[in-house]
């Protein structure tokens, strides 16, 4: 049997290293005849090495039965290094978009040959615009031809760019010997959307409600100059997260005014609509046609950042009411001034004046002509009694007169 065994192996070959050394040498103790022993060397290989035999020499050093020193060897052994530990990405997605909150998921595999322990994937890119808000997510154990499902949640500022941008995922993980150990960079194309409003205003959904029905308000009423109205406004959340604390500003320019210029929404979920209502007037001498009511919001997102939407416009129709001689004078659009309009008509009534005026002034000499000839033709029996006709005359008979009476 031999005793204070050792066993040496030298590597013959620059590629591969057992530790900062070329040789290295492990303590066996006590070592029966016929007895097989595993003794196991860390290598490393460097980056030049490639998948081939290299060859290494080892040796055995004992003390044998007559307590004198022995050594056997060296022999000549090849060792054939195993591939590189190698990751590969499933297909990389997100939901970015320029000037928003979102997600960048993927998934990893382990494609072997060894199992790693300890595993964190960590995600960098060198734009500035992007900010990765947790870099490192752990994965832990993950054997050869395992894969795990990574999410990274990303922040895209206001200056980005829309388009593709490439991401850099990263294993970190311990081999089998228990040293750390980094995968070589795996890089994926991701895609940036352009900036999407946070909030859908629903012009089409506007209710005008009118306030001098007497509780019977209806959406078809129209706002009418010097009138005033409720205009409801939907508002729709277009992000995939919740926001709190919504602060709607509303703004109006002549002719229009507001009651009102605030509303307020506690949160909104993805998706959800709530309704905000402003009290709307239009000045008296309001000009007919369609006038912005302009909204902005101040929100929270969910890590707490306040952010400022961009303005919305929201129209508003002033017109006559339904019926109205003007409303259908002034035409669909409303672009004539009623002050025009009653212009017109009072032109147009003058001129109709004017016209009968003349008609009238024409007609009278045509009158006095007609009286004349009837007076004329009156005296004209008077003349016929005087020639001795008896119809027509109104003289009493003469007494004396016995011409013909007695010789009767």
């Amino acid at each position: 049997n031999a005793t204070e065994s050792t066993v040496s192996l030298r590597s013959l070959s620059a590629d591969l290293s057992l530790g900062p050394a070329a040789n290295a040498t492990q303590f066996v103790g006590d070592w029966d005849e016929g007895e097989r022993r595993t003794v196991a060397f860390e290598v490393t290989a460097s980056n030049r090495t490639e998948r081939r035999s290299y060859p290494f020499q080892t040796s055995v050093s004992y003390t044998d039965t007559g307590n004198q020193r022995t050594q056997d060897g060296p022999y000549t052994i090849g060792v054939q290094p195993l591939r590189e530990q190698a990751f590969t990405l499933g297909n990389a997605t997100s939901n970015l978009s320029v000037g928003d909150e979102g997600t960048t998921s993927t998934t990893v595999v382990n494609e072997g040959p060894q199992p790693i322990r300890n595993a964190v994937v960590r995600l960098t890119t060198s734009n500035q615009d992007i900010t990765v808000q947790q870099e490192e997510i752990a994965i832990g154990t993950l054997e050869a031809g395992e894969t795990a499902n990574v999410s990274f949640p990303v922040e895209v500022s206001d200056n980005a760019q829309p388009g593709t941008q490439q991401f850099s995922f990263v294993v970190e993980y311990d081999n089998q010997a228990g040293n750390p150990r980094e995968s070589d960079t795996l890089d994926a194309q991701i895609e940036i959307e352009p900036e999407e409003d946070p909030f859908s205003v629903g012009q089409r959904a506007l209710q005008l409600q009118d306030e001098n029905a007497s509780g019977n308000e209806t959406e078809d009423d129209p706002l009418t100059p010097g009138g005033t109205k409720t205009v409801t406004v939907p508002i729709t959340n277009n992000r995939d997260v919740t926001l709190r604390n919504i602060e709607a500003q509303a703004f109006t320019d002549d002719p229009l005014s507001l009651a009102n210029d605030q509303a307020f929404i506690s949160e909104l979920g993805p998706g959800e609509t709530a309704n905000i209502t402003f009290e709307v007037s239009a000045s008296g001498d309001a000009r007919l046609g369609t006038y912005p009511l302009s909204l902005d919001f101040q929100y929270e997102t969910p890590d707490g950042d306040t952010r400022l939407s961009d303005t919305y416009d929201v129209p508003v129709r002033v017109e006559e009411a339904e019926g109205g001689i003007l409303s259908s004078l002034g035409g669909e659009d409303g672009g004539v001034p009623i002050w025009l309009l009653i212009l017109i008509v009072l032109l147009v009534a003058a001129v109709l004046g004017y016209l009968l005026y003349r008609q009238r002034e024409s007609d009278e000499p045509e009158a006095g002509a007609a009286a004349t000839g009837g007076s004329m033709s009156s005296f004209e029996p008077t003349r016929a009694a005087d020639s001795g006709a008896t119809t027509g005359s109104s003289r009493p008979a003469d007494p004396s007169d016995s011409s013909g009476s007695t010789e009767d």
